[in-house]
């Protein structure tokens, strides 16, 4: 049971309405299936188990080691001026970011009980922010911003999330000492 039902079926019916076949039954895509088995099977083959991955990743992070880094990480980035950290009970997803297009301000909404640990928060950071945040940002300062419709551009958000993750693994490959499984990726897959 998730603690804001309201919220949870929001998503859910975003995530069944995507695709749709022409009887308005939800279509899943069974194209990587075995792709996300084997990645599962290597994983749990190394691991063991959820548990035993996650005490890999290092100590659980209080809400206040976690807002130090975070405000660290939009630092070094300059752009510690753009977003505001808010820390909330009221999510499903660990992580997200919210614009508030009236206001020009964004923020990074934060579950609590905070969940990240010391080797997890940097690959957050840099799905999040080092790549949805920066490409809006990006996006501000093109002839387009504004006039997708005029240019035919439509929503990059697929293929924004594959380099997300990707972004995300970085650490691993910089780390010969972690291996870099696509764990959550292969998991979320299997189990839609």
């Amino acid at each position: 049971m998730y603690e804001n039902e309201n919220l949870t079926k929001k998503y859910l019916k975003q995530f069944f309405s995507e695709n749709k076949s022409p009887e308005g039954v939800s279509l899943a895509s069974h194209d990587l299936l075995k792709f996300a088995i084997k990645i599962l099977k290597n994983w749990l083959k190394e691991f063991g188990s959820e548990s035993n991955f996650l005490q890999s990743e290092g100590e659980i992070l209080t809400k206040e080691e976690t807002e130090i880094i975070i405000k660290d990480y939009l630092k070094d980035l300059e752009i510690e001026n753009l977003i505001k950290l808010n820390f909330t009970k009221n999510m499903i997803a660990p992580t997200s970011i919210s614009h508030d297009a009236k206001r020009k301000r964004t923020k990074m909404n934060i579950r609590l009980p905070v969940e990240y640990r010391t080797d997890r928060i940097i690959t957050m950071l840099h799905h999040e922010i080092g790549t949805h945040f920066l490409r809006k940002i990006n996006d501000k300062k093109q002839k387009w911003h504004g006039k997708k419709d005029k240019y035919d551009i439509s929503s990059c958000i697929q293929t924004e999330e594959g380099l997300a993750v990707v972004n995300q693994y970085v650490e691993y490959a910089l780390n010969p000492t972690k291996k870099g499984f696509f764990y959550r990726g292969a998991i979320n897959y299997y189990a839609a």
